[in-house]
């Protein structure tokens, strides 16, 4: 039994020759997948769930699941509820701008809120927000955990928004604007290939990617799979992109169905599946993924940074 690259116009499938999988590229299947095995996160090898060491790498394994911590409400129903609303879109706009831009520009973002008006769109998000509570208190139906989930949610895309469309000088990173689109897009109607694309925008970006396999040369595709794109022949490659100083694609990244896999000159082949990203955060000039090193260019490090927390958000609602 032999293993074969396919090709297809944008997808390349590692399997055995004799089975064919077929291709699933959106967002559900991979969200809904039964979890009967997890992989390691270091080399991607299938383990048993309480596996506590990868037999493959030796890599520690994350420990079954923890004891839940107790939610707490992010508002006070004895005070007045608007005014905490606001007060949490502030404290979430401090969180994004400490783990992905500068500590130091917080007052800048916040008083860039009132200069560009769009406190007033904050205010009426959270008299939304208020109606809804409100409404759920009447019906019984008040559940902690939805309200709280619901809060950030609508809190992490109005910091989209606001960024995005007014941010840019403080940034230093023209945000695509297509990236707007997937806050309001029911998951079932989202491609994961086109969000990756859409949030990357490498085509402004002065890198060298592939997305058309039939296109890309072979030597490329068998370098970086050497290298440190060790999918299972179950994942679709959707896009490469080739950060090697020669354009060998020893390093650089790539996104399958499943996970990015990614290397940096001097450092090890890294790997993390979309259901095990835990935290996501700008050190200096490069980023840390789950404490790993990575590094593409200043905007592609801010653009990776909002895809995998974007990624990060549809796993936790599919878990919770």
């Amino acid at each position: 039994m032999c293993t074969a690259l396919v090709f297809s116009k944008r997808h390349v499938t590692w399997f055995f020759t004799t089975r064919v999988p077929e291709f699933t590229g959106d967002l559900v299947p991979f969200l809904t997948q039964e979890m009967t095995m997890k992989k390691c996160p270091q080399c991607r090898t299938d383990l048993p769930l309480e596996a506590r060491f990868c037999w493959q790498c030796g890599s520690p394994q994350p420990t079954g699941q923890a004891e839940a911590p107790v939610e707490h409400l992010l508002v006070d129903f004895d005070q007045p509820l608007e005014p905490q609303l606001v007060e949490q879109f502030f404290l979430a706009l401090k969180r994004r701008v400490e783990a992905e831009h500068e500590a130091s520009q917080f007052t800048a973002f916040s008083e860039r809120i009132y200069a560009a008006g769009f406190r007033d769109r904050v205010a009426l998000r959270s008299q939304q927000i208020v109606e809804w509570v409100e409404n759920a208190v009447r019906q019984g139906q008040l559940d902690i955990f939805q309200m709280n989930r619901r809060i950030e949610t609508i809190f992490e895309d109005l910091l989209d928004q606001f960024i995005v469309q007014y941010c840019s000088d403080l940034t230093g990173v023209n945000y695509p604007i297509a990236l707007l689109q997937y806050q309001e897009m029911p998951v079932a109607r989202i491609s994961l290939f086109d969000m990756v694309m859409d949030y990357l925008e490498l085509p402004a970006e002065k890198v060298k990617f592939y997305t058309d396999f039939l296109q890309t040369p072979p030597e490329k595709l068998r370098n970086a799979s050497k290298s440190f794109l060790f999918a299972t022949r179950e994942e679709r490659l959707f896009v490469l992109v080739d950060l090697s100083l020669l354009g060998s694609a020893k390093e650089g990244f790539a996104f399958t169905d499943k996970a990015l896999y990614w290397k940096a000159p001097f450092q090890k082949p890294r790997a993390v599946p979309f259901d095990q990203i835990r935290e996501i955060h700008r050190k200096e000039d490069w980023i840390a993924v789950n404490d790993f090193f990575f590094n593409a260019t200043p905007s592609l490090n801010a653009k990776m940074l909002r895809l995998l927390s974007k990624l990060q958000r549809y796993t936790r609602k599919a878990e919770g």
